[in-house]
């Protein structure tokens, strides 16, 4: 997960520049963004009941909270395929391969 917004809109402006997005592909470009941006956003609310848990919580109750955070990562990883797929498709030869690495989950902005 990404520590913070700026860091998360860094990594994405990055993406963006670097797959060189063309206007046509603003569109796919923009429901990537917005469910990497659901993810985090996700992923921070979890991340403060987590912290809670682990400083506060029984076992039982950290546990619980482990389960949460890994439901909810699964969770945006789900949502966040058909936005890799839409983009994907909108993307020339040359912007695919880029894509592989940019958008594969190593480093990925999601969560």
């Amino acid at each position: 997960m990404m520590n913070s917004r700026p860091m998360m809109e860094a990594r994405l402006a990055y993406i963006k520049t670097d797959l060189e997005i063309t206007e046509t592909q603003t569109e796919a470009w923009d429901a990537y963004a917005d469910a990497v941006r659901a993810g985090q956003a996700a992923m921070k609310d979890v991340h403060a009941d987590t912290m809670k848990a682990m400083k506060e919580g029984t076992a039982s109750e950290r546990i619980d909270a482990r389960i949460k955070a890994v439901g909810t990562k699964l969770d945006n990883l789900k949502a966040l395929k058909p936005a890799i797929e839409g983009l994907y498709a909108e993307l020339a030869e040359s912007q695919k391969k880029k894509a592989d690495k940019l958008l594969s989950g190593d480093g990925c902005p999601m969560m």
